[in-house]
């Protein structure tokens, strides 16, 4: 399965966060809008098999997006699947993608990419949560890479392999035997820049401006706390409610 779904906002003049002004769904991907976000909704088992799926988000000067999902992903058994997120947020706009876990199962080969541009004085928080295998179950082969430029000045390149393919992942330099991971990336002209550690997590600023933080955690519930103490501390004041 080869897709490609969009999905275009623009700034509202009625006061709203945004207008979509073109939505296309392609299965496996649907959304679907509510007051609060747009959510992403799977319309197929994927991905499986050699998958390539790719997401292209566009917001305009000055909208306000939050990009959610109904449910956790599954990266099902494949051969090498992909998936590919392209958004590019314009000047004095706001993406907050913040989608549910990717549950990385015992049989898969997936590899998630995600490319942002983002304006000068727009604001991104960007969200990455990884849950390694199902109950019981050791994960397959998951490749990660995030690539985040601030207008034409290169901001973040960040990449995590796990699985067969990179047998240290699992050491002390990597994920020390963490069963889940996260992500959180601030990114605006009012990110709380701050270098600073909790339970399972740790921050640091970026040149950017930007903040970066990353969590592991034995499962997805102590995961889910330590970003939501992350955000807390990480969080641009004109970030879109979480």
């Amino acid at each position: 399965m080869h897709a490609c779904a969009r999905l275009s906002v623009v700034a509202d003049p009625a006061g709203g966060a945004h207008r979509i002004v073109r939505m296309e769904h392609a299965a496996p991907v649907g959304w679907r809008p509510t007051p609060e976000a747009v959510h992403m909704v799977a319309t197929a088992a994927s991905p499986v098999g050699t998958d390539a799926v790719r997401l292209e988000i566009l917001v305009g000067e000055g909208a306000r997006l939050a990009v959610r999902s109904m449910a956790a992903g599954i990266a099902w058994s494949g051969t090498g699947s992909r998936q590919h997120v392209v958004a590019d947020v314009g000047t004095g706009a706001t993406l907050d993608w913040a989608p549910e876990p990717l549950i990385v199962t015992g049989r898969c080969n997936h590899r998630v990419d995600a490319s942002i541009t983002v304006a000068p004085g727009a604001t991104l928080w960007w969200t990455e949560r990884i849950v390694l295998g199902r109950h019981g179950e050791m994960p397959g082969s998951l490749s990660t890479r995030l690539t985040v430029d601030v207008g034409d000045q290169p901001l973040l390149r960040h990449r995590l392999d796990i699985g067969a393919r990179a047998p240290a992942w699992s050491g002390p330099a990597v994920l020390r035997g963490a069963r889940a991971v996260g992500l959180l990336l601030a990114v605006g002209p009012e990110p709380a820049g701050v270098r600073q550690r909790g339970a399972g997590w740790a921050a640091m600023p970026l040149d950017g401006p930007a903040s970066l933080g990353m969590a592991v955690a034995g499962n997805a519930t102590e995961m889910e706390r330590a970003m939501e103490s992350m955000r807390s501390v990480l969080a641009p004041r004109s970030a879109v409610a979480h």
